[in-house]
């Protein structure tokens, strides 16, 4: 007689510390992410009084999935999971530095969006490499 293998619960998964480490960075990862762009389609918006502009930055923040996960996915495989992971993060966090100085150009805020947008996907891939790697099968 097979034996049925036992589903795996959230318990189990927060049973581990290096677990519940990679889930907090991602939620203070998301968190970043999502404010950051919402500021940023304020200040577009009352940069340029423009409705467009605004929801074209608010926009912005997705297209660059398209690329990102497709041209940059390679980097998951070659690059150790946790310096890829830590190499978006402070990447974005550099981005997003370089964004709340005064006077940037609104052209020069959609550059710095699509940059730290293509970061993003890779992040995803190395945080779901890691997660594998953490957790038992």
């Amino acid at each position: 007689m097979s034996t049925i293998p036992r589903a795996g619960r959230y318990r189990d998964a927060f049973a581990s510390a290096e677990f519940r480490a990679l889930f907090g960075a991602l939620v203070v990862s998301m968190l970043g992410y999502v404010v950051a762009g919402l500021a940023l389609t304020v200040l577009v918006y009352r940069r340029t009084h423009s409705p467009l502009l605004s929801a074209l930055t608010f926009t912005a923040t997705f297209l660059p999935y398209l690329f990102g996960g497709t041209l940059l996915s390679g980097l998951v495989d070659r690059v150790p999971s946790r310096r890829l992971l830590a190499g978006c993060d402070l990447g974005c966090a550099a981005i997003v530095a370089v964004m709340t100085v005064p006077g940037v150009p609104v052209p020069a805020l959609f550059a710095l969006l699509f940059a730290m947008s293509l970061l993003t996907p890779v992040a995803t891939g190395a945080r779901g490499a890691l997660v594998a790697d953490v957790l038992p099968p």
